[in-house]
């Protein structure tokens, strides 16, 4: 929503009586008459804005955040999907990883909040640029579809490198909040010791990394939808532990 300044009323009727002297009255009166119009259609425009829930501000980025987290022992990840959005009703997300160090697991991938049956499980994003650490929990586990949801991973993705979610639910969900609205579950080649220090740096471009968002939109592109912040990249790094 657009705030305007206050106006201030002196300069204007300055200006009101130098236009008086200067072009006259009729010419005054269009100028006033267009003004009028000008802030009624701003008006109007913001008023629509807010009913209908098309001009957040800001703007979100057209791609979701992304946060990571892994069991203790670091051998399954799971790609946790943050996008905020009115009245969404399917996600469409492309992720491409690198096949030579981590398998994607569709069995251990799934919808959170209120994509989920019930609504549960849900649980707040904490995403951010930069480098991270990543937080070690138990087995995330993924909630149920709700009866009437699709749900599609591409072809073969460990084939590809590319995961490719496609996933609809029957009731549309308003995503005003920081909360993991899915999760991809990958296991990595080469597990972490427990020991190991672990952390991600995120990236708002797309690069030579590990995991990249290629691709994310709600409602096939319909709405704005999208992450604060939006990430596209994401590297992994292991830090043995000191002796």
């Amino acid at each position: 929503m657009t705030i305007s300044k206050p106006c201030r009323f002196r300069k204007i009727e300055k200006s009101i009586a130098d236009s008086l002297r200067g072009f006259g009255f009729p010419a005054v009166l269009a100028c006033a008459v267009c003004a009028s119009a000008i802030a009624t259609h701003s008006h109007t425009a913001s008023a629509m804005c807010v009913i209908e829930g098309g001009c957040p501000s800001p703007l979100p980025d057209p791609y979701a955040s992304l946060d990571f987290q892994c069991d203790p022992e670091c051998e399954f990840w799971w790609l946790e999907v943050d996008p905020r959005g009115q009245g969404v009703r399917s996600l469409h997300l492309e992720v491409g990883f690198d096949p030579q160090q981590y398998t994607f697991d569709q069995s251990r991938s799934g919808p959170f909040c209120g994509f989920a049956r019930d609504s549960k499980p849900c649980s707040r994003s904490h995403a951010g640029l930069g480098r991270r650490p990543v937080l070690r929990k138990d087995y995330l586990q993924p909630g149920t579809l709700p009866e009437g949801a699709k749900l599609s991973y591409g072809d073969d993705p460990n084939r590809s490198g590319l995961v490719t979610l496609d996933y609809s639910v029957p009731t549309q969900v308003n995503l005003r909040k920081d909360e993991i609205v899915f999760a991809l579950a990958f296991r990595r080649t080469n597990p972490i010791a427990a020991a190991g220090g672990v952390t991600a740096t995120y990236f708002k471009d797309l690069g030579q990394h590990q995991f990249n968002q290629v691709a994310f939109s709600c409602n096939d592109g319909a709405i704005r939808c999208g992450g604060h912040p939006a990430i596209r990249g994401v590297d992994i790094a292991v830090k043995s532990e000191r002796r």
